[in-house]
């Protein structure tokens, strides 16, 4: 109990694996002799009570889970853990090992880590060596279990999750389903669950913003139980109209569409034939279930911060993350490990190179970024992007300002060195605004809304309409 205690204190204090400072502690108690009194005890721990931590982690893999990922990932990941485990004890002993750290080492890796060698070693035949090719294998080859997380967007108090992407693969080929490996700034690496709806495909090395969906009841909701409400339980455009004497048609069309939406995935709504919707009293609790329903689909949202890699972008003629971090009020908090350590690094160096150009000095030991730089990077990533699409298009480029509103027909995502943009096509011209994932629904159709400052982004809509954009569906 000792030596559990003072590796958690360890890993806390730290920031070092449990594993690691377990072995770091259980070194100082032998040092000093404290194994002499306790062997009872360690020889209870690594025996019982060993075999019945490994059997509760086993216990957290529920058939529910299993089943869920489908019968025939089950039985391809069973045979990957055989195939890892039998072909890498036959490697180690091609390579000179001994059977102990043969069989340690292919079960750490094929199974649970550090967990997986610490059980095979407990029922390894004595011998003067066992411990020390534990000891070992653990140390040499074992991934922190305290470093690899599962991202969970519905648990209280999640924060939106910052980094590389490592893997993307499928976690249920049936239903189409994808998943994202990522390594953090706070230096864990993440498994996220992103659904199978849209799913982007980010290159290696590209990092990405991951938060969880918005699952809450929308004004359009509130709205449109008002309109039904004053109209005998029954939603239109034309009652919403004479409602809200403010409102344009084309706004009014937007909670048609999140009508729509609703009808198809939960029936929560029901469409007559002319038209007009029946709206329920309970309507905005079907509204929760329609977004529960939609985050079980899709429970997160990722935008992709860079499609470069954090190298590439240490001298970017180009506003990128890294800027954006080093001016933020509230960085992202980068721990000394993994990507984190990768980020901090980068930071360091993107900062000579921000001197070197003149947006920022050198003041007292602190570094002070010129007011305008992100602004002076942005401009120029925008108009060296500009001029090459515009050779490539035969169309004259039109900068937008703050302010301005745009109108046109949204052609395709641009991606930038300092991130993606969106082209937007009107007359024989076009312009590009800071692309956000609700425009990707409107592929081809005509948008419209109203620039903003950095931060702000682009608001569109589907349709022409002089308000700022709020996704309906």
């Amino acid at each position: 109990m000792a030596i559990s205690l003072a590796a958690i204190g360890m890993m806390r204090v730290a920031a070092i694996p449990a594993v690691l400072a377990a072995l770091i502690a259980g070194m100082l108690a032998r040092r000093w002799k404290l194994h002499e009194w306790g062997a009872a005890g360690v020889d209870m721990g690594a025996r019982s009570l060993l075999r019945a931590g490994v059997a509760l982690i086993g216990v957290r893999l529920s058939f529910e889970q299993v089943s869920g990922l489908g019968w025939t990932v089950a039985l391809i990941a069973v045979g990957a853990v055989a195939v890892t485990v039998l072909g890498g004890a036959a490697l180690a002993r091609l390579f000179g090992l001994s059977t102990a750290r043969s069989v340690l080492s292919a079960g750490l890796v094929g199974i649970c880590g550090a967990s997986a060698a610490l059980a095979i070693s407990s029922v390894l035949p004595q011998s003067p060596q066992r411990q020390r090719e534990t000891v070992f294998t653990i140390a040499c080859l074992a991934p922190a279990l305290a470093d690899q997380a599962i991202y969970d967007p519905a648990a209280p108090g999640t924060r939106p999750l910052v980094g590389r992407v490592i893997e993307r693969g499928l976690s249920d080929e049936l239903n189409d389903r994808h998943y994202l490996l990522v390594e953090a700034t706070d230096g864990r690496t993440h498994y996220v669950e992103i659904g199978g709806e849209n799913v982007d495909t980010f290159t290696g090395g590209a990092f990405v913003r991951i938060a969880p969906v918005a699952t809450g009841v929308r004004e359009a909701d509130h709205t449109v139980a008002a309109v039904a409400a004053a109209n005998g339980g029954r939603y239109d455009i034309d009652a919403h109209l004479e409602y809200d004497a403010a409102a344009t048609e084309a706004f009014a069309e937007t909670h048609v569409r999140r009508l729509e939406a609703m009808r198809r995935l939960t029936s929560g709504v029901t469409r007559e034939a002319d038209g007009t919707w029946i709206i329920a009293p309970d309507h905005l609790e079907r509204a929760v279930a329609y977004e529960a329903a939609r985050a079980a689909d899709r429970p997160v949202m990722v935008e992709a911060l860079s499609s470069q890699p954090l190298a590439k972008l240490i001298e970017a003629d180009a506003a990128t993350w890294l800027d954006r971090e080093l001016v933020a009020a509230d960085p992202v908090p980068l721990r000394d490990a993994g990507f984190g350590a990768d980020a901090r690094d980068a930071q360091a160096r993107r900062r000579q190179w921000l001197i070197a150009q003149g947006l920022a000095e050198e003041m007292g030991g602190q570094t002070a970024y010129r007011a305008d730089m992100i602004d002076a990077l942005r401009r120029r990533d925008l108009l060296r992007t500009a001029t090459q699409l515009s050779r490539e298009l035969g169309m004259a480029f039109t900068e937008a300002s703050d302010g301005d509103h745009i109108n046109g027909i949204y052609r395709r995502p641009v991606d930038t060195m300092g991130g993606r943009v969106a082209l937007i096509e009107k007359s024989r011209e076009f312009t590009l605004v800071p692309w956000r994932p609700v425009l990707d629904r409107h592929l081809g159709k005509n948008v419209s809304g109203i620039m903003r400052g950095e931060g702000g982004g682009f608001n569109g809509s589907a349709q022409h309409t002089p308000r700022t954009f709020q996704p309906a569906s």
